[in-house]
């Protein structure tokens, strides 16, 4: 089984191969096309774990990714990830992800970083394990602040999550605000 919830965490049955679909747009909220992207999603234990420690990574061109059309017909702009049994065989508990595409100039990426989890299932062998960790709720915890800078304007937003609430802050002509 596989799920998303509304803020793109991913919940995986260990050992399911699965496709995964996230549509990309515009800042204007037009479908864009992304078919010349290259494009991967990787997946880790730890935000600060070397890519070489990765646990796995899709990629375009024949690795697991493909553009297909979305709702905007003529459009190929949604990006599906298929999941392969091997990937997730072995995992289980939480870990992150991100995707990221590259248009030939620069990398970008539109899901941010956000957690991968992998449940383990009745008949796969090992040990009973535990659904994902419920979020609690803190007082004033900043989970992350971001600062980014709009290349048409060199204005500066900063992106804050607390206690996962996500606020913009911008623009504004110097960092931090």
């Amino acid at each position: 089984m596989l799920s998303i919830d509304p803020d793109l965490n991913i919940v995986i049955t260990r050992g399911d191969g699965e496709p995964v679909e996230f549509d990309i747009f515009d800042a204007d909220g037009a479908a864009l096309d992304v078919s010349a992207w290259s494009w991967a999603l990787t997946v880790k234990k730890d935000y600060d774990d070397a890519i070489g420690s990765a646990k796995f990574q899709k990629t375009s061109g024949g690795g697991g990714i493909t553009v297909i059309a979305g709702d905007t017909p003529g459009v190929l702009n949604r990006v599906r990830v298929q999941f392969d049994d091997n990937d997730t065989a072995s995992l289980d508990s939480a870990h992150v992800y991100d995707l990221q595409g590259n248009d030939g100039t620069r990398s970008h990426t539109p899901t941010d970083s956000r957690r991968f989890f992998v449940r383990k299932d009745v008949t796969t062998p090992g040990a009973a394990g535990q659904p994902p960790p419920a979020i609690e709720s803190f007082t004033d915890i900043v989970v992350r602040t971001r600062y980014y800078q709009d290349t048409a304007t060199g204005l500066y937003w900063k992106e804050t999550w607390v206690n996962g609430v996500e606020t913009l802050a911008g623009p504004s002509v110097t960092v931090p605000f």
